[in-house]
Protein backbone atom coordinates (compact mmCIF):
# COMPACT_ATOMS: atom_id res chain seq x y z
CA UNK A 1 0.00 0.00 0.00
CA UNK A 2 1.01 3.40 -0.94
CA UNK A 3 0.81 6.19 1.25
CA UNK A 4 0.52 10.14 0.09
CA UNK A 5 3.36 12.42 1.40
CA UNK A 6 0.94 13.13 4.18
CA UNK A 7 -1.34 11.71 7.34
CA UNK A 8 -3.97 13.83 8.63
CA UNK A 9 -1.78 17.20 8.48
CA UNK A 10 1.35 15.23 10.87
CA UNK A 11 4.52 16.42 10.48
CA UNK A 12 6.73 14.98 8.51
CA UNK A 13 10.34 14.95 10.77
CA UNK A 14 11.92 12.24 8.17
CA UNK A 15 12.01 12.42 4.47
CA UNK A 16 10.63 8.90 2.55
CA UNK A 17 13.37 6.23 1.66
CA UNK A 18 16.19 8.19 3.12
CA UNK A 19 18.59 6.74 5.43
CA UNK A 20 16.87 8.25 8.95
CA UNK A 21 18.48 9.84 11.47
CA UNK A 22 19.66 8.24 14.16
CA UNK A 23 21.55 9.30 17.82
CA UNK A 24 24.50 8.83 18.90
CA UNK A 25 23.68 7.21 22.07
CA UNK A 26 20.45 5.24 23.80
CA UNK A 27 20.09 3.82 27.08
CA UNK A 28 18.23 1.35 28.40
CA UNK A 29 15.30 1.33 30.84
CA UNK A 30 18.63 -0.31 33.30
CA UNK A 31 20.90 2.29 32.52
CA UNK A 32 22.47 0.50 29.63
CA UNK A 33 24.32 2.97 27.09
CA UNK A 34 24.58 1.38 23.42
CA UNK A 35 25.44 3.17 19.77
CA UNK A 36 22.18 2.69 17.37
CA UNK A 37 23.75 3.34 14.62
CA UNK A 38 25.84 0.14 14.63
CA UNK A 39 24.76 -2.88 12.93
CA UNK A 40 25.82 -4.90 16.17
CA UNK A 41 23.71 -4.23 19.73
CA UNK A 42 24.81 -5.63 22.73
CA UNK A 43 23.71 -5.35 26.18
CA UNK A 44 22.99 -7.46 29.23
CA UNK A 45 19.54 -8.56 30.38
CA UNK A 46 20.01 -6.58 33.16
CA UNK A 47 22.89 -4.17 34.08
CA UNK A 48 24.34 -6.35 36.90
CA UNK A 49 24.07 -9.32 35.10
CA UNK A 50 22.36 -12.16 33.21
CA UNK A 51 22.72 -13.45 29.77
CA UNK A 52 24.38 -11.04 26.70
CA UNK A 53 21.72 -9.70 23.91
CA UNK A 54 23.12 -9.12 20.98
CA UNK A 55 21.04 -7.55 17.98
CA UNK A 56 22.88 -8.45 14.67
CA UNK A 57 20.68 -6.01 12.38
CA UNK A 58 21.87 -7.58 9.43
CA UNK A 59 19.61 -10.70 10.04
CA UNK A 60 16.80 -8.52 8.91
CA UNK A 61 17.58 -9.88 5.09
CA UNK A 62 14.92 -7.96 2.36
CA UNK A 63 14.43 -4.85 4.36
CA UNK A 64 15.09 -1.60 3.09
CA UNK A 65 18.04 0.74 4.80
CA UNK A 66 15.02 3.11 5.43
CA UNK A 67 12.78 0.15 7.06
CA UNK A 68 15.97 -0.96 8.95
CA UNK A 69 16.46 2.88 10.07
CA UNK A 70 13.02 3.29 11.25
CA UNK A 71 13.29 -0.17 13.15
CA UNK A 72 16.24 0.81 14.94
CA UNK A 73 15.01 4.55 15.72
CA UNK A 74 11.61 2.70 17.46
CA UNK A 75 13.62 0.09 19.38
CA UNK A 76 16.03 2.51 20.56
CA UNK A 77 13.21 5.33 21.35
CA UNK A 78 11.28 2.52 23.20
CA UNK A 79 14.30 1.30 25.30
CA UNK A 80 14.14 3.84 28.02
CA UNK A 81 10.70 2.59 29.07
CA UNK A 82 11.00 -1.70 28.22
CA UNK A 83 13.54 -3.70 29.90
CA UNK A 84 16.22 -5.61 27.67
CA UNK A 85 14.57 -8.49 27.28
CA UNK A 86 11.58 -6.92 25.83
CA UNK A 87 13.58 -5.10 23.41
CA UNK A 88 15.31 -8.25 22.23
CA UNK A 89 12.18 -9.79 21.90
CA UNK A 90 10.95 -7.23 19.58
CA UNK A 91 14.06 -7.32 17.41
CA UNK A 92 14.08 -11.04 16.75
CA UNK A 93 10.17 -10.56 16.04
CA UNK A 94 11.48 -8.55 13.15
CA UNK A 95 13.85 -11.23 12.41
CA UNK A 96 10.73 -13.63 11.73
CA UNK A 97 8.73 -11.25 10.12
CA UNK A 98 12.23 -10.64 7.67
CA UNK A 99 12.11 -14.50 7.38
CA UNK A 100 8.61 -14.99 6.61
CA UNK A 101 8.53 -12.03 4.19
CA UNK A 102 9.48 -14.42 0.69
CA UNK A 103 7.17 -16.76 1.65
CA UNK A 104 4.17 -14.35 1.80
CA UNK A 105 5.60 -12.69 -1.24
CA UNK A 106 5.73 -15.69 -3.26
CA UNK A 107 2.23 -16.45 -2.42
CA UNK A 108 0.42 -13.40 -3.24
CA UNK A 109 2.75 -12.44 -6.11
CA UNK A 110 3.50 -8.72 -4.84
CA UNK A 111 7.26 -8.62 -5.47
CA UNK A 112 7.29 -4.89 -5.22
CA UNK A 113 6.97 -5.93 -1.28
CA UNK A 114 10.88 -6.74 -1.74
CA UNK A 115 12.98 -4.86 -0.60
CA UNK A 116 10.20 -4.19 2.63
CA UNK A 117 9.22 -0.60 3.21
CA UNK A 118 6.90 0.17 6.49
CA UNK A 119 4.70 2.36 3.89
CA UNK A 120 4.07 -0.82 2.27
CA UNK A 121 2.69 -3.33 5.07
CA UNK A 122 -1.22 -3.09 5.22
CA UNK A 123 -4.14 -4.81 7.27
CA UNK A 124 -3.97 -8.16 4.67
CA UNK A 125 -0.19 -8.29 5.51
CA UNK A 126 -0.88 -7.90 9.70
CA UNK A 127 -3.81 -10.07 8.85
CA UNK A 128 -1.36 -13.07 7.43
CA UNK A 129 1.17 -12.58 9.65
CA UNK A 130 -0.97 -13.25 12.42
CA UNK A 131 -2.21 -16.13 10.79
CA UNK A 132 1.29 -17.51 10.14
CA UNK A 133 2.08 -17.01 14.06
CA UNK A 134 -0.86 -19.07 15.08
CA UNK A 135 1.04 -22.03 13.83
CA UNK A 136 4.01 -21.16 15.76
CA UNK A 137 5.72 -20.92 19.11
CA UNK A 138 4.56 -17.26 19.94
CA UNK A 139 0.92 -17.90 19.06
CA UNK A 140 0.23 -14.60 17.71
CA UNK A 141 2.63 -13.06 20.39
CA UNK A 142 4.71 -11.70 17.12
CA UNK A 143 1.76 -10.09 15.66
CA UNK A 144 0.94 -7.94 18.77
CA UNK A 145 4.68 -6.96 19.05
CA UNK A 146 4.66 -5.86 15.16
CA UNK A 147 1.16 -3.22 15.79
CA UNK A 148 2.94 -2.45 19.27
CA UNK A 149 6.34 -0.93 16.70
CA UNK A 150 3.45 0.47 13.99
CA UNK A 151 1.66 2.40 17.01
CA UNK A 152 4.66 4.06 17.55
CA UNK A 153 5.59 5.03 14.22
CA UNK A 154 1.94 6.21 14.17
CA UNK A 155 1.81 8.07 17.25
CA UNK A 156 5.30 8.99 18.05
CA UNK A 157 7.56 9.20 14.81
CA UNK A 158 4.42 10.28 13.00
CA UNK A 159 6.89 9.42 9.80
CA UNK A 160 4.81 9.09 6.45
CA UNK A 161 5.60 5.27 5.95
CA UNK A 162 3.28 4.43 8.87
CA UNK A 163 -0.75 4.98 8.07
CA UNK A 164 -3.31 5.72 11.26
CA UNK A 165 -5.61 4.26 9.03
CA UNK A 166 -3.90 0.86 8.78
CA UNK A 167 -3.55 1.43 12.56
CA UNK A 168 -7.20 2.03 13.49
CA UNK A 169 -8.36 -1.26 11.55
CA UNK A 170 -6.23 -3.53 13.62
CA UNK A 171 -6.27 -2.08 16.95
CA UNK A 172 -9.50 -4.34 17.14
CA UNK A 173 -7.79 -7.25 16.65
CA UNK A 174 -6.51 -9.94 18.85
CA UNK A 175 -3.95 -12.36 18.89
CA UNK A 176 -4.40 -15.33 21.68
CA UNK A 177 -0.97 -15.54 22.70
CA UNK A 178 0.53 -18.33 25.04
CA UNK A 179 -1.69 -19.73 26.97
CA UNK A 180 -0.62 -19.17 30.77
CA UNK A 181 0.37 -21.94 32.57
CA UNK A 182 0.06 -24.65 30.09
CA UNK A 183 2.44 -26.91 31.45
CA UNK A 184 0.83 -26.84 34.62
CA UNK A 185 -2.12 -27.58 33.95
CA UNK A 186 -1.09 -30.41 31.92
CA UNK A 187 0.77 -31.93 34.25
CA UNK A 188 3.63 -32.54 31.96
CA UNK A 189 6.26 -35.02 32.96
CA UNK A 190 9.20 -33.44 31.68
CA UNK A 191 7.65 -29.64 32.23
CA UNK A 192 5.54 -29.57 35.10
CA UNK A 193 5.88 -29.85 39.10
CA UNK A 194 7.89 -32.80 39.96
CA UNK A 195 6.18 -35.22 42.04
CA UNK A 196 6.74 -36.50 45.34
CA UNK A 197 8.42 -39.51 43.94
CA UNK A 198 11.00 -37.52 41.69
CA UNK A 199 11.55 -35.20 44.93
CA UNK A 200 12.28 -37.93 47.16
CA UNK A 201 15.01 -39.56 44.20
CA UNK A 202 16.77 -35.47 44.18
CA UNK A 203 17.04 -34.99 47.80
CA UNK A 204 18.79 -38.79 48.37
CA UNK A 205 21.12 -38.15 46.29
CA UNK A 206 22.33 -34.75 47.37
CA UNK A 207 22.76 -36.50 50.62
CA UNK A 208 24.73 -38.97 49.25
CA UNK A 209 26.94 -36.21 47.47
CA UNK A 210 26.10 -37.66 44.19
CA UNK A 211 27.89 -35.55 41.10
CA UNK A 212 30.10 -32.72 41.75
CA UNK A 213 29.77 -30.05 44.77
CA UNK A 214 29.41 -27.43 42.37
CA UNK A 215 26.39 -28.81 40.88
CA UNK A 216 25.11 -30.08 44.11
CA UNK A 217 24.88 -26.56 45.26
CA UNK A 218 23.22 -25.29 42.45
CA UNK A 219 20.51 -28.12 42.52
CA UNK A 220 20.41 -27.38 46.22
CA UNK A 221 19.46 -23.50 45.94
CA UNK A 222 16.80 -23.74 43.14
CA UNK A 223 15.22 -26.43 45.23
CA UNK A 224 15.23 -24.56 48.36
CA UNK A 225 14.42 -21.21 46.82
CA UNK A 226 12.54 -22.16 43.22
CA UNK A 227 13.53 -18.38 41.57
CA UNK A 228 14.35 -17.41 38.22
CA UNK A 229 17.97 -18.67 36.61
CA UNK A 230 18.38 -14.62 35.57
CA UNK A 231 18.09 -14.17 39.75
CA UNK A 232 20.37 -16.65 40.34
CA UNK A 233 23.34 -15.57 38.19
CA UNK A 234 23.26 -11.86 39.46
CA UNK A 235 23.83 -12.90 43.18
CA UNK A 236 26.93 -12.37 44.41
CA UNK A 237 28.72 -13.45 47.52
CA UNK A 238 27.59 -10.58 49.61
CA UNK A 239 24.24 -11.26 48.83
CA UNK A 240 24.68 -14.71 51.08
CA UNK A 241 24.15 -13.49 54.46
CA UNK A 242 24.94 -15.97 57.46
CA UNK A 243 23.13 -14.53 61.28
CA UNK A 244 24.79 -16.90 64.62
CA UNK A 245 21.63 -18.60 66.04
CA UNK A 246 20.49 -17.16 69.08
CA UNK A 247 22.12 -18.83 72.27
CA UNK A 248 19.00 -18.47 74.50
CA UNK A 249 15.26 -19.00 74.05
CA UNK A 250 13.69 -22.11 71.74
CA UNK A 251 15.59 -21.74 68.71
CA UNK A 252 18.99 -22.22 70.77
CA UNK A 253 18.21 -25.90 70.92
CA UNK A 254 17.70 -27.11 67.21
CA UNK A 255 21.67 -28.10 66.72
CA UNK A 256 21.65 -25.56 64.24
CA UNK A 257 25.06 -22.62 64.05
CA UNK A 258 23.29 -20.53 61.54
CA UNK A 259 20.70 -18.94 59.89
CA UNK A 260 21.33 -17.87 56.28
CA UNK A 261 19.36 -16.17 53.91
CA UNK A 262 19.98 -14.81 50.33
CA UNK A 263 19.41 -11.28 48.95
CA UNK A 264 18.08 -12.38 45.50
CA UNK A 265 17.62 -9.25 42.62
CA UNK A 266 13.94 -8.95 41.87
CA UNK A 267 13.04 -10.01 38.15
CA UNK A 268 10.00 -7.88 37.25
CA UNK A 269 11.17 -4.61 39.29
CA UNK A 270 13.48 -3.58 36.40
CA UNK A 271 14.44 0.03 36.29
CA UNK A 272 17.68 1.48 37.12
CA UNK A 273 18.05 1.20 40.91
CA UNK A 274 18.11 -2.99 41.82
CA UNK A 275 15.67 -3.83 43.90
CA UNK A 276 16.20 -6.84 46.28
CA UNK A 277 14.16 -9.40 48.64
CA UNK A 278 15.74 -11.87 51.31
CA UNK A 279 14.38 -15.34 51.26
CA UNK A 280 15.22 -17.64 53.62
CA UNK A 281 17.71 -20.86 53.31
CA UNK A 282 18.27 -23.93 55.00
CA UNK A 283 21.26 -24.22 56.71
CA UNK A 284 22.55 -27.05 55.09
CA UNK A 285 21.89 -25.82 51.65
CA UNK A 286 23.95 -22.55 53.18
CA UNK A 287 26.75 -24.56 54.07
CA UNK A 288 26.82 -25.89 50.48
CA UNK A 289 27.08 -22.41 49.41
CA UNK A 290 30.06 -21.37 51.67
CA UNK A 291 32.01 -24.95 50.91
CA UNK A 292 32.43 -23.84 47.29
CA UNK A 293 32.78 -20.21 47.59
CA UNK A 294 35.32 -18.38 46.22
CA UNK A 295 36.33 -14.09 45.75
CA UNK A 296 35.35 -11.41 47.66
CA UNK A 297 32.03 -9.93 48.34
CA UNK A 298 30.76 -8.67 44.97
CA UNK A 299 31.96 -11.84 43.01
CA UNK A 300 29.45 -13.94 41.46
CA UNK A 301 28.09 -16.25 43.94
CA UNK A 302 27.56 -19.35 41.48
CA UNK A 303 31.42 -18.69 39.98
CA UNK A 304 31.27 -21.73 38.33
CA UNK A 305 28.30 -20.76 35.91
CA UNK A 306 29.75 -17.76 34.86
CA UNK A 307 33.17 -19.79 34.21
CA UNK A 308 31.36 -22.31 32.27
CA UNK A 309 28.98 -19.93 30.28
CA UNK A 310 30.82 -16.98 28.45
CA UNK A 311 28.09 -14.50 27.83
CA UNK A 312 25.09 -16.94 28.27
CA UNK A 313 25.09 -17.58 32.33
CA UNK A 314 21.53 -18.64 32.51
CA UNK A 315 21.74 -21.13 30.14
CA UNK A 316 24.83 -22.49 31.40
CA UNK A 317 22.85 -22.98 34.66
CA UNK A 318 20.46 -24.89 33.35
CA UNK A 319 23.14 -27.26 31.94
CA UNK A 320 24.80 -27.90 35.28
CA UNK A 321 21.31 -29.51 36.70
CA UNK A 322 21.03 -31.03 33.26
CA UNK A 323 24.59 -32.45 33.80
CA UNK A 324 24.08 -33.10 37.75
CA UNK A 325 21.17 -35.20 36.68
CA UNK A 326 23.05 -37.41 34.73
CA UNK A 327 25.72 -38.04 36.88
CA UNK A 328 23.55 -38.71 39.76
CA UNK A 329 21.66 -41.26 37.43
CA UNK A 330 18.48 -39.85 38.24
CA UNK A 331 15.78 -41.83 36.62
CA UNK A 332 12.11 -40.59 36.26
CA UNK A 333 9.37 -42.94 37.65
CA UNK A 334 6.83 -41.10 35.43
CA UNK A 335 9.32 -41.66 32.20
CA UNK A 336 11.47 -43.96 32.52
CA UNK A 337 13.85 -41.85 31.29
CA UNK A 338 16.50 -39.42 32.94
CA UNK A 339 14.91 -36.62 35.01
CA UNK A 340 14.62 -33.24 33.11
CA UNK A 341 15.28 -30.32 35.59
CA UNK A 342 15.45 -26.84 34.85
CA UNK A 343 14.79 -23.63 37.14
CA UNK A 344 11.46 -23.39 35.81
CA UNK A 345 10.37 -26.94 37.09
CA UNK A 346 11.90 -25.87 40.34
CA UNK A 347 9.93 -22.98 40.41
CA UNK A 348 6.66 -24.82 39.27
CA UNK A 349 7.06 -27.44 41.95
CA UNK A 350 7.36 -24.90 45.02
CA UNK A 351 4.41 -22.82 43.79
CA UNK A 352 2.29 -26.25 43.27
CA UNK A 353 3.10 -27.70 46.63
CA UNK A 354 2.41 -24.47 48.33
CA UNK A 355 -1.52 -24.14 47.04
CA UNK A 356 -1.51 -27.92 47.79
CA UNK A 357 -0.87 -26.83 51.30
CA UNK A 358 -3.92 -24.59 51.11
CA UNK A 359 -1.84 -21.21 50.04
CA UNK A 360 -4.70 -18.39 49.03
CA UNK A 361 -3.79 -16.51 45.43
CA UNK A 362 -2.14 -13.58 47.49
CA UNK A 363 0.32 -15.72 49.33
CA UNK A 364 1.02 -17.51 46.38
CA UNK A 365 1.92 -14.38 44.61
CA UNK A 366 4.24 -13.03 47.56
CA UNK A 367 6.09 -16.04 47.40
CA UNK A 368 6.55 -15.88 43.70
CA UNK A 369 7.39 -12.07 44.21
CA UNK A 370 4.61 -10.81 41.67
CA UNK A 371 2.64 -7.73 41.90
CA UNK A 372 -0.35 -9.20 41.19
CA UNK A 373 -2.10 -12.26 41.55
CA UNK A 374 -3.03 -13.07 37.24
CA UNK A 375 -0.20 -15.71 37.27
CA UNK A 376 -0.74 -17.66 39.99
CA UNK A 377 -4.39 -18.74 40.11
CA UNK A 378 -3.05 -21.22 37.91
CA UNK A 379 -1.96 -23.13 40.77
CA UNK A 380 -4.69 -23.03 43.00
CA UNK A 381 -7.11 -23.94 39.98
CA UNK A 382 -4.93 -26.97 39.30
CA UNK A 383 -4.67 -27.91 42.47
CA UNK A 384 -6.53 -30.92 43.78
CA UNK A 385 -4.98 -31.08 46.84
CA UNK A 386 -6.46 -27.52 47.42
CA UNK A 387 -9.91 -28.21 46.95
CA UNK A 388 -9.53 -31.93 48.41
CA UNK A 389 -8.97 -29.87 51.77
CA UNK A 390 -11.22 -26.96 51.18
CA UNK A 391 -13.94 -29.77 50.69
CA UNK A 392 -13.10 -31.68 53.78
CA UNK A 393 -13.03 -27.88 55.77
CA UNK A 394 -16.62 -27.26 54.25
CA UNK A 395 -18.08 -30.76 54.68
CA UNK A 396 -17.83 -30.34 58.14
CA UNK A 397 -20.04 -27.44 58.45
CA UNK A 398 -22.64 -29.82 56.28
CA UNK A 399 -23.81 -31.65 59.04
CA UNK A 400 -26.99 -33.20 58.97
CA UNK A 401 -28.04 -32.34 62.30
CA UNK A 402 -27.65 -28.26 61.66
CA UNK A 403 -30.58 -26.86 59.86
CA UNK A 404 -29.03 -23.76 57.94
CA UNK A 405 -31.89 -22.86 55.97
CA UNK A 406 -33.79 -20.76 57.63
CA UNK A 407 -36.70 -19.55 55.60
CA UNK A 408 -39.68 -21.48 53.99
CA UNK A 409 -40.11 -23.09 50.65
CA UNK A 410 -43.88 -22.15 49.02
CA UNK A 411 -45.22 -22.08 45.74
CA UNK A 412 -45.18 -18.60 43.43
CA UNK A 413 -48.59 -18.97 42.91
CA UNK A 414 -49.53 -19.30 46.83
CA UNK A 415 -48.60 -15.53 46.78
CA UNK A 416 -52.01 -13.46 47.86
CA UNK A 417 -53.36 -11.30 45.54
CA UNK A 418 -52.92 -7.97 46.28
CA UNK A 419 -50.43 -8.27 48.80
CA UNK A 420 -46.61 -6.31 47.83
CA UNK A 421 -43.47 -8.70 48.34
CA UNK A 422 -39.65 -7.75 47.36
CA UNK A 423 -38.56 -10.24 44.64
CA UNK A 424 -34.92 -11.48 45.34
CA UNK A 425 -32.58 -9.43 43.10
CA UNK A 426 -31.40 -10.83 39.59
CA UNK A 427 -27.78 -9.82 40.23
CA UNK A 428 -25.22 -10.31 42.74
CA UNK A 429 -21.40 -9.13 43.50
CA UNK A 430 -20.49 -12.71 44.84
CA UNK A 431 -21.77 -14.60 42.03
CA UNK A 432 -21.68 -12.29 38.95
CA UNK A 433 -21.99 -14.76 36.30
CA UNK A 434 -25.40 -16.11 38.07
CA UNK A 435 -28.79 -14.49 36.89
CA UNK A 436 -30.34 -15.07 40.42
CA UNK A 437 -33.66 -13.52 39.73
CA UNK A 438 -36.57 -15.70 40.61
CA UNK A 439 -34.68 -17.35 43.57
CA UNK A 440 -38.01 -16.03 45.94
CA UNK A 441 -38.99 -13.11 47.71
CA UNK A 442 -38.23 -11.15 51.28
CA UNK A 443 -40.00 -11.15 54.00
CA UNK A 444 -38.39 -8.43 55.82
CA UNK A 445 -39.68 -4.76 55.90
CA UNK A 446 -36.92 -2.66 55.44
CA UNK A 447 -33.54 -2.41 53.44
CA UNK A 448 -31.22 -5.51 53.54
CA UNK A 449 -28.17 -4.83 55.18
CA UNK A 450 -26.56 -8.23 54.44
CA UNK A 451 -25.39 -9.97 51.56
CA UNK A 452 -28.16 -10.78 48.74
CA UNK A 453 -28.18 -13.59 47.18
CA UNK A 454 -25.81 -15.82 49.13
CA UNK A 455 -27.39 -14.26 52.46
CA UNK A 456 -31.07 -15.34 51.57
CA UNK A 457 -30.35 -18.59 52.55
CA UNK A 458 -29.82 -18.50 55.73
CA UNK A 459 -32.15 -15.29 56.71
CA UNK A 460 -35.56 -16.19 58.27
CA UNK A 461 -37.30 -13.73 56.40
CA UNK A 462 -36.69 -15.53 52.98
CA UNK A 463 -39.16 -17.56 51.28
CA UNK A 464 -37.71 -19.78 48.61
CA UNK A 465 -40.06 -20.46 45.18
CA UNK A 466 -40.05 -24.27 44.27
CA UNK A 467 -39.86 -22.78 40.75
CA UNK A 468 -36.63 -20.90 41.30
CA UNK A 469 -33.18 -21.93 40.04
CA UNK A 470 -31.48 -22.91 43.41
CA UNK A 471 -29.29 -26.00 41.55
CA UNK A 472 -27.92 -23.29 39.39
CA UNK A 473 -27.20 -21.03 42.86
CA UNK A 474 -25.45 -24.49 44.17
CA UNK A 475 -23.29 -24.64 41.24
CA UNK A 476 -22.22 -21.51 41.03
CA UNK A 477 -21.34 -21.23 45.07
CA UNK A 478 -19.34 -24.16 44.75
CA UNK A 479 -17.44 -23.28 41.55
CA UNK A 480 -17.13 -19.71 43.45
CA UNK A 481 -15.45 -21.34 46.08
CA UNK A 482 -13.27 -23.13 43.93
CA UNK A 483 -11.94 -19.76 43.63
CA UNK A 484 -11.06 -18.57 46.84
CA UNK A 485 -8.56 -18.97 49.45
CA UNK A 486 -10.15 -21.24 52.33
CA UNK A 487 -10.90 -18.77 54.69
CA UNK A 488 -13.23 -16.79 52.30
CA UNK A 489 -14.88 -20.05 50.80
CA UNK A 490 -15.79 -20.97 54.53
CA UNK A 491 -17.40 -17.83 55.10
CA UNK A 492 -20.32 -18.86 52.00
CA UNK A 493 -20.12 -22.56 53.28
CA UNK A 494 -23.24 -21.79 55.22
CA UNK A 495 -24.93 -20.65 52.42
CA UNK A 496 -24.22 -23.36 50.04
CA UNK A 497 -25.46 -25.73 52.98
CA UNK A 498 -28.49 -23.68 53.13
CA UNK A 499 -29.40 -23.75 49.19
CA UNK A 500 -28.57 -27.75 49.20
CA UNK A 501 -31.32 -28.20 51.85
CA UNK A 502 -33.55 -26.16 50.00
CA UNK A 503 -33.29 -28.54 46.64
CA UNK A 504 -33.52 -31.35 48.89
CA UNK A 505 -36.36 -30.37 50.01
CA UNK A 506 -38.18 -29.18 47.25
CA UNK A 507 -37.29 -32.80 45.42
CA UNK A 508 -38.58 -34.63 48.44
CA UNK A 509 -41.73 -32.66 48.17
CA UNK A 510 -42.28 -33.27 44.71
CA UNK A 511 -41.42 -37.26 44.87
CA UNK A 512 -44.12 -36.96 47.62
CA UNK A 513 -46.73 -35.26 45.39
CA UNK A 514 -45.93 -37.55 42.68
CA UNK A 515 -46.56 -40.49 44.73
Amino acid sequence: MRMDATHAGLPLPFPGDEPVALPATARTKCGQVFDPRADLWVMRKHADGGDTLRFDWKKLEGFSGEAVGLAKRMLADRAPSYAAMTTWNDFHMLARFAAWLPSYVASTGMGELLPFRWRALDTCGFNAFLAFGLDTAQKGNDFSRLRDLYRWGVDALRHPSFAPDVLVAIEGTRAPGNTKGQAVRAGDATKGELDARELELILDALREGRGRATDRATVALCLALGRNSNQYVRCVNGDLVRHPYPSIGPLAQNGKRHLYELRVPRQKKRGSRVEYRSWPLDERVGLMLDAVQRGGGKDPLLWWVHEESGERPELALIAILKRWARDARIISPRTRRPIVLNPRRFRVTLLTNAADEGASPMKLAELADHTDQQNVKVYVDNSPGYLVRLSDRVDQIYDPIVKRFAGKVASRADAKPGVAVRVIPGATPTLPVLNTGGIGVCGAGGPCHRNPVVSCYTCNKFVAWKEGPHEDVVVALERAMEQMSPRIALLLAPSLAAAREVVAAIQEETTLEAE
